[in-house]
């Protein structure tokens, strides 16, 4: 019986039990090996659990992890693993790392071996339109010959904003180049006699002007867009007039209408319900719909603003029969310092952040922006922002 309960133990079977002695050598015995297996019993079952939690919780990192011997044969490999490196993770577990992974770099990072069981980190991509940071390292195991531990971390955002931030402060530095080198060298101009000269001394004077103007509204609207996406918490809101706030801003706009024989309608009825905004960032976002349309509309041109209620929203259309929009651009232009045409932009004093402006106001107000133009027709622009913010509501 003792040597039919070995060979049971010796092939796994832990639920045998010895039937127990009174008492001798073989009651011993027979009670130190039935101990032994439920010893062995409470280990695996122990196991079972920890291993369970191993997988439970490398399925649920976003990291990908491998995990390889001393013969880089994979021991374990996540989900993220596999689809940040493009294999499939469950048929990789005890195939070579050369036979399923497919990015040289990495194969050649972890064929070198880690001195001192330092990490080494290493960066690849683009893998499937991924950019991961590696971190390679060793552990120990029974046969002192080091596995590796590969963990992969998409990268890809960090590298995205790296660029947006690059492409900004170039774009930055190129739309500030132009009115600082004006003013630079029109004043050098004055400076050396032209201020005697009464036909040009004022127009230079006029240009400094301008470009200092041009200058002033970038710094603003850069401000501005930096104030509106560093609000962390949501922004202020109360009850807000809408169809007031409308008309000041079209009053404000109509001089400059009417020096381009522009005809400007507020089209706004009286019986719009106030709307839970913030007033200052919508009379902004307005306002740059409305200072567009103004710029872009050929003189005697129409140029509408209205307002209505559909859905528990508030839709602000701004609409022009102007120059129009390129189908090709109109997926561009809330983009920074985007243009459409660069050289009419800058003659007219555009910065180039004034959509950027609205297309955040929209969103910090949980709303969007929608623009529909047809090229020599003119373009329509809607602002849609709830009545009642969603938290509210």
């Amino acid at each position: 019986e003792l040597t039919q309960f070995a060979d049971s133990l010796a092939h796994g079977d832990l639920a045998h039990r010895i039937r127990p002695r009174a008492s001798g050598e073989i009651a011993t015995l027979s009670s130190a090996l039935n101990s032994m297996a439920d010893s062995l019993s409470k280990l695996l079952s122990s196991s079972a659990i920890e291993q369970s939690r191993l997988k439970a919780i490398l399925a649920a990192m976003s990291e990908g992890i491998i995990a390889t011997d001393d013969q880089q044969q994979i021991l374990l490999a996540n989900a993220a693993a596999g689809r940040m490196l493009d294999f499939d993770a469950e048929s990789a577990i005890g195939r070579p790392l050369w036979e399923v992974l497919r990015t040289e770099d990495l194969l050649k990072a972890t064929s070198c071996r880690l001195d001192g069981g330092k990490q080494r980190s290493i960066q690849i991509g683009p893998i499937s339109g991924r950019f991961l940071e590696v971190v390679l390292s060793q552990f120990s195991s029974p046969s002192n010959a080091p596995g590796m531990v590969i963990a992969a971390h998409d990268t890809t955002e960090t590298v995205r904003y790296e660029e947006l931030r690059k492409e900004f402060v170039a774009n930055v530095s190129h739309e500030l180049r132009t009115p600082i080198t004006a003013i630079k060298g029109f004043a050098e101009t004055l400076r050396c006699g032209a201020i005697q000269d009464p036909q040009q001394g004022p127009r230079f004077l006029a240009i400094i002007e301008k470009h200092a103007e041009l200058l002033k509204s970038l710094v603003d609207d850069l401000l501005d867009l930096a104030q509106i996406e560093a609000q962390t918490d949501p922004i202020h809101r109360s009850p807000v007039d809408l169809a007031k706030l409308i008309n000041d801003v079209v009053e404000l706009h109509a001089p400059t209408a009417q020096q381009k024989r522009q005809i400007l309608r507020g089209e706004v009825p009286a019986d719009l319900p106030a709307v839970f905004a913030n007033s200052d960032y919508l009379e902004r976002a307005i306002s740059n719909l409305l200072d567009n349309a103004i710029k872009y509309t050929p003189e005697g041109g129409t140029i509408s603003v209205a307002a209505r209620v559909e859905k528990s929203r508030t839709i602000i259309e701004v609409a022009d029969n102007g120059i129009g929009i390129p189908p090709d651009d109109l997926p561009r232009i809330f983009e920074r310092f985007y243009r459409v045409d660069r050289s009419r932009s800058r003659a007219m004093g555009g910065t180039g952040l004034g959509l950027s402006i609205v297309k955040h106001v929209a969103q910090a107000h949980a709303g969007t922006v929608i623009v529909t133009s047809t090229v020599g027709k003119g373009s329509t622009f809607a602002l849609e922002i709830p009545l009642i913010p969603p938290a509210q509501q």
